[in-house]
């Protein structure tokens, strides 16, 4: 229970974050909004990849 407590926070300032930062920069209200799943996308598969190409 505390793990996924801790997920979920960490999911809501990460994506809270993204689309301030977005925004800052001039986004559209569109594009800010998927910002945070377009980068942790991108950052989990740098992560996930190197791991499944050992296999």
């Amino acid at each position: 229970m505390q793990c996924s407590c801790t997920a979920l926070g960490a999911a809501y300032a990460s994506r809270r974050h993204g689309r301030d930062f977005a925004t800052q920069f001039g986004t559209d209200h569109r594009t800010s909004a998927i910002w945070p799943l377009i980068f942790d996308g991108l950052l989990m598969l740098a992560t996930v990849e190197p791991w499944e190409r050992r296999r």
